[in-house]
């Protein structure tokens, strides 16, 4: 049996279901890539709101550095709005260095891990 001997019905269809799994396999590709992208951009929108809430907790954190500059030099240190100020001064600039710091780390890591698309 030749190609010669088919029908012309079954030679069309033979491109037509060639071109049918063509277009299915292509469908599924995408299907899968678009899990895969949905997945990263949830992944980037829950991350989002944690890092924002800490850059603006970190940007609190030096902006109340001056603040407790000048309560420092107006106020006797054994006082407790010196003692309270004095705290703040030591406390603010290290706790935004490292929140600031776990940030840049955390971008990093996800910048490392995520697939370059």
């Amino acid at each position: 049996m030749s190609v010669n001997d088919l029908r012309l019905r079954t030679k069309t269809l033979i491109p037509l279901g060639l071109m049918a799994l063509t277009v299915v396999a292509m469908v599924m590709l995408g299907a899968s890539r678009l899990v895969g992208v949905s997945s990263n951009a949830s992944d980037i929108i829950e991350n989002r709101d944690v890092a924002a809430f800490d850059i603006v907790k970190a940007g609190r954190l030096i902006v109340q550095i001056p603040y407790a500059i000048s309560t420092t030099l107006l106020n006797d240190r054994e006082s407790p709005v010196g003692l309270a100020a004095a705290k703040d001064f030591a406390h603010s600039p290290v706790a935004a260095e490292a929140m600031l710091l776990s940030l840049a780390l955390i971008s990093a890591f996800q910048s490392i891990q995520a697939p370059s698309t």
